[in-house]
């Protein structure tokens, strides 16, 4: 993969540390992890769930970003990145996306039952130890590409201006989570 997942996470945290500084509070306590070994089998995220920085029963849900700096082969919409909502706030989750695509000009989440390779992004990604502990998740990708683990995914191929704006939607849906209880409220 392109370790655009990788660089999410970290936006993310840098974005979120400067909203704190700027006088910004988030009612959740958010943890940022960009977990190592997903290629051979999910080994640190499963880490994770055997070993929780906080227990995982007051976790409300995992948004996790895998691939989400280039576009698929499908024709469409430039600007589209796929989302798959899983678990028990599934329902409330798509409110909230179809809330977010509302607010946002240069995005589009496509939340739909077409989500390419479903089954693949399913079980193939950092969020499914978390699901299997019954963690609500929402999953973010822009879809395969030709590329795809081969040594041919280079940083040129990266469409940096879909990802900003990517990581802008993703951070007003990371606000959303962590400040509304009567949506998302802890279990």
């Amino acid at each position: 993969d392109n370790a655009s997942g990788s660089a999410g996470v970290m936006e993310l945290a840098r974005m979120c540390s400067q909203a704190r500084a700027n006088g910004f509070d988030f009612r959740r306590t958010l943890v940022f992890i960009a977990f190592g070994a997903e290629e051979s089998g999910l080994n640190g995220s499963y880490y994770y769930v055997s070993n929780p920085v906080f227990p995982l029963k007051q976790t409300v849900m995992v948004l996790n970003m895998d691939m989400i700096g280039r576009s698929d082969n499908k024709p469409g919409e430039p600007g589209t990145a796929y989302s798959m909502a899983i678990g028990s706030r599934s329902r409330t989750m798509k409110k909230s996306i179809r809330q977010l695509n509302r607010q946002m000009d240069n995005i589009h989440f496509d939340y739909s039952v077409n989500f390419p390779n479903s089954i693949t992004w399913y079980f193939g990604s950092d969020h499914y130890p978390f699901v299997r502990k019954k963690v609500p998740a929402l999953v973010f990708n822009t879809g395969l590409h030709d590329d795809y683990h081969k040594v041919t995914d280079k940083p040129e191929k990266i469409n940096y201006e879909s990802l900003t704006n990517i990581l802008k939607g993703m951070f007003v849906l990371l606000v959303d989570l962590a400040n509304e209880p009567e949506k998302y409220p802890l279990k």
